[in-house]
């Protein structure tokens, strides 16, 4: 008996040390780190010092400033937990960087869409303004991660993404 209860006992340990040991950290990042971490890559790759000389605009999308924002997606804003929106503010660049955690797994599907439907119209924009705007939005990506949806169009989408990759795992 001794040694059945001590077979289920080690066995119980391993089992909830590899279970631990590969998970996401869901809902434990916060949208403002990644978007500090990122702007920090992006400052870096522009040969800048830091995300505050980038002067880039930063909005969070569930403050007041947000709301056109969060309307021009067709999003209701009490879906989102957080939600920033970060983008050049030179009218002759396409870059933007959009975190959206959301509150229910359900919803993640519906902001997906939405930011899908955005780059449509960031698209649309950009070929009439800027072709070479156009080719960095067409080459944009939204994808999700546990309860986040990210909207990324930058020169160099494997840098940035890969902060919140690491971020969200282990």
């Amino acid at each position: 008996m001794k040694k059945v209860v001590s077979i289920l006992v080690i066995v119980l340990l391993l089992a909830s040390l590899i279970g631990c040991g590969s998970k996401s950290k869901k809902g434990s990042v916060k949208t403002q780190d990644l978007i500090d971490s990122i702007g920090e890559q992006i400052a870096k790759d522009k040969g800048l010092g830091s995300k505050e000389e980038l002067s880039w605009n930063e909005v969070d999308l569930l403050s007041e400033e947000g709301a056109a924002m969060v309307e021009k997606m067709s999003l209701n804003p009490s879906i989102l937990e957080e939600a920033i929106y970060y983008e050049n503010p030179m009218n002759d660049s396409a870059d933007r960087i959009i975190i959206a955690k959301v509150k229910e797994e359900k919803d993640v599907n519906t902001v997906k869409l939405a930011f899908d439907e955005f780059r449509k119209n960031q698209e649309k924009e950009w070929k009439q303004n800027l072709p070479e705007q156009y080719e960095k939005v067409k080459g944009g990506q939204v994808f999700v991660k546990d309860a986040y949806v990210f909207y990324y169009v930058y020169d160099d989408i494997a840098s940035i993404k890969k902060i919140s990759d690491d971020a969200l795992v282990k």
